[in-house]
């Protein structure tokens, strides 16, 4: 049972990894059924599934990689979002266990999205497959490490945005609407600004690291300004969807977490050094995020039972 629990904690499943999938690929869903497809449940299920293998190796590989690199080993900083998970710090699990998982999990996402594409007829799917797999081993390392060279923060958004939403969207309509990548544009706004206050704390073990995040490169400051641009950009975005019709009208309550990101930005100056102000900043991102998500959903689903 503790190799078990091990496991879990290495693929980020106390840290919600799950719920980062979910809110892209059911956007991308929700948004194919109101724009008149019909919604395929175990079409919606394999598509989530093949989505959770190749994230859950993206998350192996960034530990493996961390690990490698030392900037998990130099982090004395451990929060509930940040640090790495700790199984390789911990002698929990060794490394090459992670790694060879890591490769075992892109071969099943890969063969999901396969009978995905199989029973739906759809064979572009599959255009998406290599874009998680590769994906995965560029973020932090494979030669590329894309999060230290500036890259890591739009990766994350492209691949947690438009990349998922336009997936999740193409599977149950077999077209991408211009509604889907707007709210791509939207969630990963969303997801890059968690992981953008999420590099606040690990700041000094990145720098000693030689691992230069966009917090690391812009500096505190500044890079609290470009999370503030992000989190600010989501409601406008909605605000343009709903104008231009794309989202109904329903989905102006996914506006409500806004002020939230609003009190999140007026203390500022707090989540920049304190690192109780920096957690608290992280999970309230992430509650605006999931809310944002939760809301715009509900306003979909209330039109279209309002049908």
């Amino acid at each position: 049972m503790k190799k078990i629990k091990h496991w879990l904690q290495a693929i980020g499943l106390f840290r919600g990894f799950w719920l980062v999938s979910l809110i892209p690929v059911s956007t991308g869903a929700a948004l194919a059924w109101h724009g008149g497809a019909r919604f395929s449940a175990p079409l919606f299920a394999l598509t989530l599934a093949g989505v959770w293998a190749l994230h859950i190796a993206a998350n192996l590989l960034n530990d493996y990689y961390d690990h490698i690199n030392g900037t998990d080993d130099h982090n004395q900083v451990i929060t509930p979002f940040s640090g790495g998970t700790r199984v390789i710090q911990q002698g929990l699990l060794p490394a090459r266990s992670l790694r060879r998982a890591a490769i075992g999990c892109q071969v099943a996402g890969v063969l999901l999205l396969t009978l995905c594409a199989a029973i739906s007829g759809r064979w572009s799917i599959m255009i998406w497959a290599p874009l998680g797999v590769l994906g995965g081993l560029f973020y932090s390392g494979a030669g590329l490490w894309l999060i230290s060279r500036g890259l890591g923060e739009l990766t994350l958004g492209a691949v947690f945005g438009p990349t998922l939403v336009s997936l999740g969207c193409y599977v149950q309509s077999g077209s991408i609407s211009n509604a889907a990548w707007l709210a791509g544009i939207v969630f990963g706004l969303g997801a890059s600004a968690v992981l953008t206050i999420n590099e606040f704390p690990d700041v000094p073990a990145d720098e000693l690291a030689g691992k230069r995040t966009l917090v690391v490169r812009l500096g505190r400051q500044r890079g609290f300004a470009l999370y503030a641009t992000m989190i600010a950009l989501m409601p406008v975005c909605i605000l343009l969807g709903v104008g231009f019709r794309l989202f109904p009208i329903g989905c102006l309550a996914a506006l409500i977490p806004a002020a939230l990101g609003a009190l999140i930005v007026a203390r500022g100056e707090r989540p920049l050094r304190e690192l109780a102000k920096q957690i608290a900043a992280s999970r309230n991102t992430i509650v605006l995020h999931v809310s944002t998500w939760a809301l715009f959903l509900a306003g979909i689903g209330s039109h279209q039972i309002g049908r």
